[in-house]
């Protein structure tokens, strides 16, 4: 089997492409906490306000 050489311009868009979907992922996942963040602190307000686990 020949090997085949890959062009620069395909080369950088195949290398962007891949640079944006780890970005995205780095983006999703600080959504995720800021969400996971804001499920908690309702869920201490919600303890807070029933009295739950209160000493």
């Amino acid at each position: 089997m020949q090997k085949r050489t890959v062009s620069e311009k395909c080369w950088k868009v195949v290398n962007t492409a891949g640079e944006n979907t780890m970005k995205w992922g780095l983006f999703e996942e600080g959504e995720r906490e800021r969400c996971l963040k804001g499920v908690g602190m309702q869920y201490m307000g919600l303890m807070e306000t029933q009295r739950i686990g209160a000493w």
